[in-house]
Formats: C-alpha cells, structure tokens, sequence
C-alpha cells in the first residue's frame, strides 16, 4: 500500500495524463473492503492535481463505466458524488443535477444505445456485486424512463402480441381445417395456448412481489431440471427395456394366453418408458400384479426395488434440494426484481429510433447549460448530503473534537458527564441524524436506512456487531457512553504505526524528516499547527540525521498519552 500511495503522488506532481490513469488504477484495484477508504483518499488527491474524469481507455471505458463494469460499487458511488452537481439545499435535504453523460443508456448527443453505459453494464453484468450499483441513481433513471414511456409501451404490447398471435391462428386454421386435418389444427391450438401463457411469465418479472418467482422458475427449468431430465432418463431407458425384457415372459405357462393379442402394460419399448415414468409417481400397483405373473419374477422385483432406491427415492429428493438450493439463492437477493424490471425498460429502448429516444430523454432531463440538451442532466434528490464515511470514522472524528472543547481526558462511562454543553449539543445532532424514526433509540432498521441513504450496503452481521457493543438499549445515554468509553485521547499503536507505513515506500521503518512534517501538516487531514509542531520537538522525537524511525515515534506517542492521561 505504501508503494501504491508514492506512486499515486509521483504521478501527480509530474506526468498529465499520469492523474488520469490514476484513476483507472483506483477503479481497478479498489475493492470495496478495507481499502476502499484509502483509495478514494487517492482518488480525490488525483482528481484535485487535475485528472480527468472523462478520459476513455481503449476499449471506451471511462472511471466511472470502468468502475461498473468490474462492478466496484464503493469507487463507483464516490465518481458519481464528483459528478453530481449542487442545484439547491435546504436543511439536510440537496437537489443535485447528474449528468446521463456515460450513465445513461441512451446517448445524449445522438439517441444511440451506449453498450458501455453505467446503466446498460450494471443491468446487464453477471457478477451478484453488479446489483449493488443499481439502486439510488441508477435506480432513479430507470423510473424516470418508466413514467416517461415504459408504462404507456407495455400497457399496449401484451395485448397486441396476443392479437397478432390470434390472427395467424384464424389463418391457420383456414388452412388446417380446409385439409380436413382436425388432429394437427387442435395440436397447433393447445401449443399456442401454451405458449402465450408462458409468455406473460415475462412481463411478471418487473413487480417485486412475483419477479423473483419468475425467475426461480426459470433458473430452475435451465439449471436443475434439465441436469435431472439427463440423469433421469439415461436410468429410466434402461430400467425400460430391462422391465420390457422381463414382461416378455408374463403368463408364459398358461397356453389359453396370447400375450400378442391381450398383451402386457409393457408391451412396446415405447409403452415400457411411459410405465417406468409412472412408477416414478409411485404408481406401480398394477405393474406389481403382472409382475408376480411373469417367468423371472425375482429378477423384476429386484429390478424394482432398484428403481424405486435411485429414482423414487434418490433423484427425485435430489431435485427438490437442487430446486430448493435455487430457491434460497434468487430469494436471498432482494435487488434481482430491480436488475429484470431494468432489463425490461432497456429493452423497450431498443424498439424505438434514436430520434424518439432522444425525444424521451428530453422528457425525464433537463439541459446543465440551459440551452442544449447534448450536456443533459437528471436532477436527483439526497436527504443526507456529503457523509462520506460509516459509524467508526465518525467517532474518531469525534473525538479529536471532544479533546479540544473538554479540560480532563474521559476514562469510563462514569466520566461522561464532564462534556461541556456544546459537544453534548453536537453528540445530540449525530444521535438525531441515526435516529431514523425518531424513537429515541437507535435500532438495526435505522442504521440500515442510514446506511441506504449514504449508497452504502450493511449486512446483518455487520449491523449486529455495532449494535451488539452498547450493553442496553441503544438510546442517547448509551451513545454517550461509548464514545466516553472510546476517547481516550489517542488511537492504538499499531493503528499509528500503519497509517506511517503507508508513505515508507522502500519498507525500511524510517521516514525523512521533511517527509513527516509534510505529512503531519497535509491540508486534506487535520494538520499540525506551528505551535504544535514546536511542541513535538519539545518532546524530543526520535530523529536523528534528519531520519525519524516512526516506530519508536508512534510508541512515544501512546506512552505519552497514556501517561497523560494517568495524571489528569
């Protein structure tokens, strides 16, 4: 990480075209783990030295389209934050303008379909992280497009594609019944029947009530049922001819029967394979009767009871865990409904001409520059406006803040008491802002909606873990608790020590001294002032030769915090 973080500063002091790619590099690599916190540090470093945010790469990918196509949904939100443009704020509340340029699927220049959209490669992706970019902005473009022409195209189709299908039937069955083939014209009915009502399953995938559903049903005739029709009827045709074989022998003493005239329920191949399909349904209480009748009787029921272990018991409850197993997976994922309502108004796009898909755009946006529409924009409203990191940077935010406005170091939730009035007035604001539903308590649906309207995805486990750490309800004396328990003046050790890593590009434990103060007095943090550089050098800081070893600095640090606060 060190050697990532020198590289991305000798890019910007020295190469143009260098702060771009940077971007690329960030838009790559950054996942949307524990890095993903440095590398939007870089990225607004990058972007501040003048990289471009709209450059392409050689396949005609920009940052913010190369983040979704590798679908980095952390980098992806943080280039859409420095794409939006303020319209107007009140309270907590901001109307922001965001460009379609490279968003949208529908190009604003020239009504063309932009395969290479933000929009178009997140609906489209195959990756589950791909279902992350979708909602917010995205989310709100395509809702735009509905209201705008989706609703009113998809109103009309099912009818019309009916109507159309009745037409070639009423043809067909001039046809059919002119050649007095009643048989053929009632098999071409019911199959067209069928199908048609196969085919409103389609256009049930846009509502979220039954869209998963729709889904499962054909993941499971694609995935499952088709591995199980393999499987089951390679076991079937042979038990089939083995059954056929056996029943050959049936009533063969009896010389007043004529198995060629009265004949068996297996007395074809083809009949043979219905009757084992049916044994399959347990459904073999006649099969069972002439069994006992025919010359190798013991061998059929030993056949049999084969049959019954591997089909009736072992591949069919084989089914059902793989159709379960299919089940769990589609109704686990709450955003699939989102990614095949999407694909649906993306595809109604594609039935129009540019022309009318720019006529469209033009509905549901709005011009930056007040004139033309080739820069448009689609305004989008954010209740929480500029909250750029979760709970846990917050509260060493906090901190530093409290260490400043309080005259004693807090040690325990005891001593919680001693904030003065104005700090507890700011704790008061974050505890208000958490508290979604203003109960006064902070619960797991709140921190989920907080962390919905920051762009962000929690799982349950993670909000557990926050919520787990207060030992009672989470109401504001909890809160103040356990930033009181938290403050104590000064972060671990190995926590300084890291951050110090990151610039130590040869990884040799030392920085120049120069080096450190640029550091301590960066802008983009919270820098050092003169006096309290002047104060370090009190402390006699380990360097020497114009070298500091950052470790022995960072364990200066803690001890003498520690000491500090020992006699306060």
């Amino acid at each position: 990480m060190g050697n990532s973080s020198s590289t991305v500063t000798a890019g910007i002091k020295n190469q143009a075209d260098g702060r771009s790619n940077i971007i690329y590099q960030l838009a790559d690599v950054t996942g949307n783990g524990e890095l993903a916190d440095s590398a939007k540090e870089m990225f607004s470093m990058a972007l501040e030295a003048g990289a471009n945010l709209h450059i392409q790469n050689r396949m005609g990918l920009t940052p913010l389209t190369l983040a979704a196509f590798l679908a980095k949904s952390m980098m992806f939100e943080k280039i859409l934050e420095k794409e939006r443009k303020v319209l107007w704020t009140y309270g907590r509340v901001l109307m922001t303008a965001c460009p379609l340029a490279y968003i949208d699927s529908i190009d604003p220049a020239t009504g063309e379909l932009n395969l290479f959209s933000a929009l178009a490669l997140a609906v489209y992706g195959k990756l589950d992280n791909h279902l992350a970019l979708l909602p917010n902005t995205l989310e709100h473009i395509v809702m735009k497009k509905w209201n705008v022409f989706g609703k009113k195209m998809l109103s009309g189709f099912p009818a019309k594609a009916i109507f159309l299908v009745s037409c070639a039937l009423v043809l067909l069955a001039f046809v059919l019944r002119a050649s007095c083939l009643d048989e053929a014209e009632d098999i071409a009915w019911m199959v067209v029947v069928l199908l048609t009502a196969v085919k409103f399953l389609y256009f049930c995938r846009a509502f979220s009530k039954v869209g998963p559903f729709v889904l499962m049903i054909y993941k499971i005739i694609v995935r499952d049922l088709l591995r199980f029709f393999v499987i089951y009827c390679i076991i079937v045709a042979g038990f089939s001819q083995a059954f056929y074989v056996i029943f050959l022998g049936y009533r063969r003493d009896d010389k007043t029967f004529d198995i060629r005239k009265e004949g068996t329920i297996m007395y074809n191949v083809a009949e043979a394979f219905v009757r084992m399909f049916m044994m399959s349904l347990t459904e073999f209480s006649v099969f069972y009767e002439q069994l006992e009748q025919c010359e190798l009787a013991t061998i059929g029921k030993i056949a049999f009871m084969l049959y019954l272990l591997l089909v009736t018991m072992l591949l069919t409850n084989m089914l059902i865990a793989m159709m379960t197993n299919t089940y769990n997976q589609i109704s686990g994922n709450s955003l699939e409904w989102l990614r095949q309502f999407s694909a649906i108004v993306l595809m109604m796009e594609q039935s129009v001409s540019p022309a009318t898909r720019l006529r469209y755009q033009k509905m549901y946006s709005f011009p930056l520059d007040g004139k033309t529409h080739k820069d448009s924009a689609v305004a989008l409203r954010i209740k929480i406006p500029q909250v750029k990191t979760p709970a846990v940077p917050s509260v060493r935010k906090m901190s530093k803040v409290v260490k400043k406005r309080t005259t004693k170091k807090v040690r325990s939730s005891s001593e919680a008491a001693q904030f003065d009035a104005k700090t507890i007035q700011e704790f008061k604001e974050a505890f208000g802002i958490m508290d979604q539903d203003k109960d006064g308590i902070i619960s797991k649906s709140d921190l989920k909606d907080l962390y919905a309207q920051m762009g962000q995805i929690a799982s349950d486990k993670q909000i557990e873990e926050m919520i787990g750490e207060a030992s009672g309800p989470l109401n504001f004396t909890m809160f103040l608790t356990l930033f009181g328990e938290r403050l104590t003046g000064t972060d671990p050790e190995k926590t300084i020590v890291d951050a110090f890593h990151m610039f130590d590009k040869k990884d040799c434990g030392n920085l120049a001294e120069d080096h450190l103060l640029k550091i301590l007095q960066n802008k983009r943090g919270e820098p050092l002032s003169e006096e309290e550089i002047k104060a370090m050098y009190k402390g006699r800081p380990p360097i020497e030769g114009g070298v500091c070893d950052y470790k022995a600095f960072a364990h200066l640090i803690t001890t003498g915090a520690q000491e500090e606060l020992a006699q306060a």
